[in-house]
């Protein structure tokens, strides 16, 4: 199995933009091939730190989500929307 964990910081005078952002991302993302998870978190302790953990079958299944069109136009919105880069960490899952 494949692990992404994305991390973004929003700033709160951008969430109400970046929610429907996410929302569609992660509707549409949920119904790809090789997908097992796939899920928004906020921090508890900072308001503006967000992270998507992903669990994907394959890494080319991962590599097709890269490539698919909402993915495409809505990563860069949301990059957008950021007030640093966004933070990918890939991982294959050992045990």
């Amino acid at each position: 199995m494949i692990r992404v964990v994305a991390t973004l910081k929003i700033s709160a005078d951008n969430k109400d933009a970046a929610m429907p952002l996410f929302k569609e991302l992660i509707d549409l993302t949920r119904k790809e091939n090789g997908c097992i998870e796939y899920g928004l978190s906020l921090s508890l302790d900072d308001p503006t730190s967000y992270v998507i953990i992903e669990n994907w079958d394959t890494k080319a299944d991962l590599d097709a989500h890269s490539a698919s069109e909402h993915f495409g136009r809505l990563i860069p919105q949301l990059g957008d929307l950021a007030s640093e880069e966004i933070g990918v960490a890939v991982f294959e899952e050992l045990i």
